[in-house]
C-alpha cells in the first residue's frame, strides 16, 4: 500500500509555476495530467503551438504536486505493461 498526502491548489487562484506532471481533479475524476508553465494549461506541453495547446487543453479544478514516489512507480507500471 503506498500512503500519500497531497495539498491541494485551486486553479483558478494558483497555477503550477514549473512545466510538469501533477494531480489533478478533472470534475469527478483525479487524474495525473501534464502542465505547460509556457501555455499555462494543462493536458499540453511547452513545445505544442499556441493552435495545439487551445485544442488540447482540459479544465482543471485543483491540482498538486506530484510525490516523488507516486511518480516513479507510475513509470514502472508504464514499462511492465509496455514490455508485457
Amino acid at each position: 500500500m503506498i500512503r500519500s498526502t497531497f495539498r491541494w491548489r485551486l486553479s483558478e487562484e494558483q497555477l503550477p509555476e514549473e512545466s510538469g506532471s501533477y494531480i489533478c481533479i478533472t470534475g469527478v475524476m483525479i487524474q495525473h495530467i501534464h502542465y505547460s508553465s509556457k501555455h499555462k494549461m494543462f493536458n499540453c506541453h511547452d513545445t505544442d503551438t499556441p493552435e495545439e495547446a487551445k485544442r488540447t487543453s482540459i479544465y482543471v479544478h485543483a491540482w498538486a504536486p506530484m510525490p516523488g514516489n507516486v511518480e516513479k512507480l507510475m513509470e514502472e507500471a508504464w514499462l511492465q505493461r509496455c514490455n508485457g
